[in-house]
């Protein structure tokens, strides 16, 4: 049993008793030392991706820093919303220990803070979905056109510079306890780096030429990772306000096609929320949910099991159509 993540029991996150801690600390330290992190997980892709897109009027854009990109963007989205999500924030299946360290570094690479972080903050997301304890609500800032759009904004970026930090013992015991995890949770910043190195790597083999490796950190690395930032925060906040909510639940998760097929499925944002421990979101052929493709490619290899799903008895008793 060492070498697999155990899905349900006593680490399952619908289960982690209140007695644990306070759901967000507010030590100024920290505080500051967030919203300096949050400052630069925001200001350097983005002044990265428009130098590329300078660079890229100024002198094209090859096939290959173009393929980069996709590779890449299409790696890291695996890592969030399979690895990050699935497997560790919602104990959606269970997975052998190499599976399970691949996700943690793909999600890694999305630079979206260590994954103790994330999944701790998207654990007290669901117990407080769209209510004041919420971390990212779009919902709590007014009615009316200002208020949306604060709310929107709020949930999109504000919220990584709240002056409160998510508990990690309250929402993360679990993960606490995996040292694979604690390990690549320290090392978070030298991870970041090696996926910008990669494809830089990648672009100088291929090309013969540091050009190429510049190019291709830029295209692999930074501008992917400002990409992928967009896709998921607009999960945040986009689908907890457009879309189409077809299962019953307590908040204002919505579904939207074309934002699953950005984030690799999680745009099924009104299917997760009223189903949070099945592993692949989409209920019908029709829903295109790569990270739920991913899943079942790794349940036919022997790689993870327990794989849990929307049973149809489920989603006919939810469904609001």
């Amino acid at each position: 049993m060492d070498n697999v993540v155990e899905s349900g029991g006593p680490h399952d996150a619908e289960r982690v008793p209140a007695a644990t801690g306070r759901a967000v600390i507010r030590d100024r330290r920290a505080v500051r030392t967030q919203r300096i992190a949050a400052t630069l997980t925001v200001l350097v892709p983005t002044l990265a991706t428009a130098y590329a897109i300078g660079l890229g009027w100024q002198y094209g854009v090859s096939l290959l820093d173009i393929c980069l990109f996709f590779g890449f963007y299409l790696l890291t989205l695996v890592g969030v919303t399979v690895g990050f999500h699935r497997l560790l924030a919602h104990r959606a299946f269970t997975a052998d220990r190499w599976v399970k360290l691949a996700l943690i570094v793909l999600g890694t690479w999305s630079a979206q803070g260590p994954v103790l972080h994330w999944v701790s903050n998207h654990r007290r997301h669901h117990m407080s979905s769209d209510s004041e304890d919420d971390p990212h609500s779009p919902n709590l800032s007014g009615k009316g056109i200002w208020g949306r759009f604060k709310g929107l904004c709020y949930a999109h970026i504000g919220s990584m510079f709240a002056p409160e930090v998510t508990n990690y013992v309250r929402f993360g015991p679990d993960l606490l306890r995996d040292p694979d995890i604690v390990k690549l949770n320290r090392h978070y910043l030298l991870i970041v780096v090696l996926g910008l190195l990669l494809p830089a790597a990648i672009g100088a083999a291929v090309s013969q030429s540091l050009w190429g490796a510049w190019t291709g950190m830029l295209w692999g690395g930074f501008v992917r990772m400002f990409v992928v930032h967009h896709a998921i925060w607009s999960i945040t906040s986009l689908a907890h306000t457009f879309g189409e909510k077809v299962f019953a639940s307590d908040d204002e998760s919505r579904n939207s096609a074309w934002l699953a097929l950005l984030t690799g499925g999680e745009g099924w944002h009104n299917t997760h929320h009223a189903f949070p421990k099945a592993a692949i979101f989409s209920t019908s052929s029709r829903q295109i949910d790569i990270g739920g493709v991913v899943v079942w490619s790794l349940e036919k290899l022997g790689a993870v099991r327990g794989v849990h799903r929307v049973s149809p008895d489920g989603a006919k008793t939810k469904s609001l159509l």
